[in-house]
């Protein structure tokens, strides 16, 4: 899934919801890695998530 995030403040409950269909969708199909983050997002540096962790960018107000 590609797309753009502006800052119209949506974009933490956009990565959230992308966070857990992508976890959902690893879990229902037996997956390897699962990651998603910035272009690009094979870069360690540029993930907001790999497989249950988060980081390094934040994707959370907390």
């Amino acid at each position: 899934i590609s797309f753009d995030i502006d800052d119209g403040g949506k974009s933490t409950e956009i990565m959230q919801a992308l966070y857990q269909y992508a976890l959902g969708i690893a879990s229902s199909f037996s997956t390897g890695d699962v990651y998603g983050g910035m272009e690009p997002a094979r870069d360690c540096a540029t993930r907001y998530f790999t497989n249950s962790k988060s980081g390094p960018l934040p994707f959370s107000e907390d």
